[in-house]
């Protein structure tokens, strides 16, 4: 991936805005815009705010590594709390799957007792 579509990725992960992303690096919107577009690139030291603002490398951000995070247990910890979000979001399909198929039940139920 290019710095290009890293930055737009990271961005829409954080949930920030060109606007946000400026006033958190103390530059113009239009700085953040011409990044997005290839025009222009960050210099060291923005890139090195960039990297810590998304928790990243500067080798990340700019396409030299595809490891994006700073440590291993880093790493890690990211892995556990995404796989803790899947089996939340799991158990609740569960439980909606389980209500819906009282429902339909009810309603076969129904069906059948009144198409006489």
């Amino acid at each position: 991936m290019t710095f290009v579509e890293r930055l737009k990725a990271l961005k829409a992960e954080y949930g920030v805005t060109q606007q946000d992303l400026a006033d958190k690096l103390n530059i113009t919107r239009q700085a953040v815009s011409s990044w997005e577009k290839g025009l222009n690139y960050p210099g060291v030291k923005t890139l090195y705010k960039l990297a810590d603002f998304f928790n990243t490398t500067t080798d990340y951000l700019v396409g030299n590594s595809n490891n994006r995070y700073k440590t291993k247990e880093e790493a890690k910890t990211v892995l556990i709390e995404k796989e803790t979000k899947i089996l939340e979001k799991l158990e609740t399909c569960k439980t909606e799957i389980k209500e819906l198929h009282e429902m339909i039940n009810a309603a076969l139920f129904l069906f059948e007792k009144f198409k006489n």
